[in-house]
């Protein structure tokens, strides 16, 4: 499952970085931090990430996931891709 999971993230990355220019374009390695001191995403391309990633969960596992809650709360501290890969996890297991 958290195979597909991080494909599923990676894509939606991926989606995201067809969007934004060459330079801006973030890495889809677990360690990359979003948001937070030194975050590469402001709250408008993570709540586009986040839409986009729930989206998909839909989709693939027709499952309804509501992380924009959790995400604003951790965007205060540090969230890298691996933390939002662990809770999509968790949330559809």
């Amino acid at each position: 499952m958290q195979q597909k999971i991080i494909a599923l993230v990676s894509a939606a990355i991926e989606e995201i970085n067809a969007m934004r220019a060459a330079e801006q374009r973030i890495s889809t390695a677990p360690e990359t931090l979003l948001a937070g001191e030194g975050g590469v995403l402001d709250s408008l391309w993570i709540a586009n990430l986040i839409v986009t990633i729930e989206l998909q969960v839909e989709a693939q596992f027709n499952r309804r996931l509501d992380l924009i809650e959790w995400v604003l709360e951790k965007s205060t501290e540090r969230l890298s891709i691996g933390d939002l890969i662990q809770l999509i996890c968790e949330r559809v297991e």
